[in-house]
């Protein structure tokens, strides 16, 4: 299967018109037409829907758009770091981060920052994102490093513990009835409605089930990041169960996020693969990574 198919089939899932997408590509659209059933039948699959006016992915299309991308960033990045050997004096090449949403992500800003001051050909590319997809995206080599939160398996993989903790608790609106209050007595959960996280509803190990059956609690919405989220808080949904600092919450905002009693706290890890090579930008990245958490000691 040759890459540059893939990357037409890419550009027509996402325009989903031939013509606009034989002009971004630069070729004609009868061309681009055979390429796509020449795939449709090399995999057996039907990608396209098609009338005379539009075209429309099928099951199989979805799905296959989202091999295609995996497969297509895979062959860039590798490609990247090939190129990189042609230059021995110099670290050239980019930097795959997969990161869950956490303040501790402000420590690997700080590296990043000082890496492209010294060095103008690394470039970063970050996908935020919950355990579950990095860990994937990890297995597929899709990135070169994690920042996950724990409960995970750490056996699996190399990890550098991070030196900032994340605080559980409730993000709400300011006018919610416990808004007042300094902190949020465990037990007061089983009595509210909650949003919560997929990763944290669904994981046994998750540090608030030492406390309570998170089974048994009244969760009328799951979320996988809080961007989208605080507006079901403004709304006043619910309460939002959450880790502290992931939004800015200015003394004028109408959310306010409390911490829970007993404090709870998760430990933050950046992980990559065992016996996996690394390039010179990524050890690059280690070794400043490194400094700067002796530095933040």
């Amino acid at each position: 299967m040759d890459i540059r198919v893939l990357k037409y089939f890419l550009v027509v899932s996402e325009t989903l018109n031939l013509t606009k997408a034989a002009e971004i590509l630069l070729t004609t659209q009868p061309n681009l037409s055979r390429q796509i059933q020449n795939l449709e039948e090399e995999i057996n699959q039907t990608l396209f829907l098609r009338d005379s006016k539009k075209m429309v992915l099928t099951d199989a299309g979805v799905f296959f758009k989202k091999k295609a991308e995996e497969i297509v960033q895979l062959f860039d990045k590798n490609e990247a770091e090939i190129l990189n050997f042609n230059h021995s004096n110099d670290v050239i090449g980019e930097i795959y981060l997969g990161v869950a949403e956490t303040y501790t992500f402000s420590i690997i800003a700080k590296v990043i920052k000082k890496i492209q001051e010294e060095n103008k050909n690394i470039k970063f590319n970050i996908f935020s994102s919950g355990l579950t997809d990095i860990e994937e995206k990890l297995e597929n080599n899709l990135i070169d490093f994690g920042l996950v939160i724990e409960p995970f398996k750490i056996d699996k993989y190399n990890s550098i513990k991070m030196p900032l903790k994340d605080e559980w608790g409730l993000l709400m609106h300011k006018d919610m009835p416990l808004a007042n209050k300094k902190f949020i007595n465990i037990d007061d959960l089983y009595d509210l409605p909650l949003l919560m996280s997929r990763h944290t509803f669904n994981n046994a190990f998750h540090p608030l089930s030492n406390y309570l059956d998170i089974t048994k609690l009244n969760i009328v919405d799951t979320y996988n990041l809080i961007n989208n989220v605080r507006y079901l808080a403004l709304e006043k949904v619910g309460y939002v169960v959450s880790i502290d600092n992931l939004l800015c919450l200015e003394p004028h905002s109408n959310l306010k996020f409390i911490p829970f009693n007993p404090k709870i706290e998760s430990s933050n890890y950046l992980i990559y693969k065992k016996l996996k090579a690394l390039n010179k930008s990524s050890l690059m990245f280690l070794d400043y990574l490194r400094k700067e958490i002796e530095n933040f000691k």
